[in-house]
């Protein structure tokens, strides 16, 4: 009868214990989409900077500046660091591409679908 009882409490704890690692598991989850996505935006976003800046610097009026030169310079860089990451802010691109191709799918069918 001990055991039964005893057996009964282990057997509480461990679903317990095991909901409550669950839980974590899952705000931590969580946590790294959260900043999957924030570091896909700011890659994203450097890019847009660099593109932008070497467009102004290849202006009549700016080109063979310095300091534009130097920035061009450090944006770059910028941007070869936050590549080391690619890995984090991938999780959710992928994810992305398949929600855009679910929802091109569904626009290319509801365009072919003839209406009376």
């Amino acid at each position: 009868m001990n055991t039964i009882i005893i057996l009964s409490v282990l057997l509480a704890l461990s679903v317990a214990i095991n909901v409550v690692l669950v839980l974590y598991l899952r705000s931590l989850l969580a946590q790294l989409f959260f900043i999957s996505e924030n570091l896909g935006d700011l890659n994203e976003m450097t890019l847009n900077f660099i593109d932008h800046l070497s467009g102004v610097y290849e202006l009549e009026t700016y080109y063979g500046d310095d300091t534009l030169q130097h920035l061009l310079e450090h944006a770059v860089d910028y941007s070869e660091q936050l590549t080391m990451f690619s890995d984090v802010f991938s999780l959710t691109a992928a994810e992305e591409e398949l929600i855009e191709d679910e929802i091109d799918g569904t626009e290319e069918a509801s365009a072919s679908t003839p209406t009376p």
